[in-house]
């Protein structure tokens, strides 16, 4: 991946990953991109992603939820290995036995033995002589604000219930003005619709 597309992660060992473009294979048609690992080497290898800027956080005996979609490409078989990582130092790890030829969701839980404050990264490394296709990955605390699910950083959002606000913007940022009113932020375009005009339907929901 050699270009922004692949832009947060990096390699870990020496397997072969991009990001393609294919609305007939993807997960979602309106978003083709993908992530691709294809691996040929003698050990387990993939990809990291730290998060933003120093990196992400940990604290030991804390549980954080992963997910991800993944198909099996080319019809190899084989482990997919989830690590949280302090550095080089696994903080905690997972093993996925094996993925389906067609596109699934999966869980793991990971429970830290480390805390550290930055420089913590997620790793997904596949078994040699494998390829897989993988799109949403994601790596959530299980304590979030009032417990929801996927939900809010726990800190910060107590921290803005304390003071109080009469309205949230939404998404705030310079986003929400664009360049021009064509390019503004527009929620009513974030609703995903077919090739017949229909809302999409994805994992059961709209």
């Amino acid at each position: 991946a050699k270009d922004d597309k692949g832009h947060g992660w990096t390699s870990v060992g020496t397997a072969t990953w991009w990001i393609e473009g294919d609305s007939e294979f993807s997960l979602n048609e309106n978003n083709p991109n993908y992530l691709r690992i294809n691996n040929t080497v003698g050990e387990p290898s993939g990809v990291a992603n730290r998060g933003f800027l120093d990196g992400m956080s940990c604290v030991e005996g804390e549980t954080y939820n992963f997910s991800m979609y993944a198909r099996r490409l080319w019809g190899a078989q084989g482990k997919v290995y989830v690590n949280l990582m302090v550095g080089s130092e696994v903080a905690a790890s997972a093993v996925i036995d094996d993925v389906t030829d067609e596109w699934m969701k999966y869980e793991l839980s990971l429970t830290s033995t480390l805390t550290a404050n930055k420089g913590v990264s997620l790793q997904v490394k596949i078994d040699t002589n494998q390829g897989l296709a993988f799109d949403m990955i994601s790596l959530f605390p299980e304590d979030t604000y009032k417990g929801r699910k996927n939900g809010l950083r726990k800190d910060l959002a107590e921290m803005v219930e304390a003071i109080e606000p009469k309205f949230l913007r939404f998404p705030g940022g310079c986003i929400i003005e664009g360049t021009d009113y064509s390019s503004a932020y527009n929620w009513k375009a974030s609703i995903a619709t077919g090739k017949d005009g229909l809302p999409l339907e994805f994992n059961g929901k709209y």
